[in-house]
């Protein structure tokens, strides 16, 4: 039985067949893209809320020691 070139490749030709793979590997790739940046961007903004929380946590901390007297200060 002899192969021919319309029954290996579902498409009309081999061209379209490989547009077809690169599309769907850059459309993948575009998803891995999107995702690696908004991940990132959420852990920019949950850094960024910790650090500003911790700065307040030690605010609090310096104005609970003012109150307190000296010799009961750590």
């Amino acid at each position: 039985m002899m192969h021919t070139y319309k029954n290996l490749y579902p498409h009309n030709n081999l061209r379209q067949f490989l547009m077809k793979i690169n599309t769907n590997r850059n459309e993948r790739r575009t998803v891995i893209i999107r995702e690696f940046f908004h991940n990132a961007l959420a852990l920019a903004v949950m850094k960024q809320s910790l650090l500003e929380a911790s700065k307040e946590m030690n605010l609090q901390v310096v104005d609970q020691k003012k109150v307190i007297p000296r010799y009961f200060q750590g």
